[in-house]
């Protein structure tokens, strides 16, 4: 077994993502963002789903060849 944790806590996510909590908890009240589970009145983050989700949005840094006319 490895030691990969099967899911995170709000703060492991922020550590892991740069995400504040409130982001993550209006996200969730908005229904956006990471899949997340309660368990009772934890909210975790699954790891594999928090994966495919950043993979899922890839960032900027991609700029056109052609520049833009003025």
């Amino acid at each position: 077994m490895t030691n990969e944790k099967i899911s995170l806590t709000e703060a492991e996510v922020e550590a892991l993502t740069g995400l504040r909590v409130k982001t993550l908890q209006r996200w969730r009240y908005l229904n956006q963002g990471p899949p997340f589970v309660r368990l009772g009145r934890c909210v975790r983050y699954p790891a594999a789903d928090l994966r495919r989700w950043i993979d899922s949005h890839p960032g900027g840094g991609e700029r056109s060849a052609v520049p833009k006319e003025r």
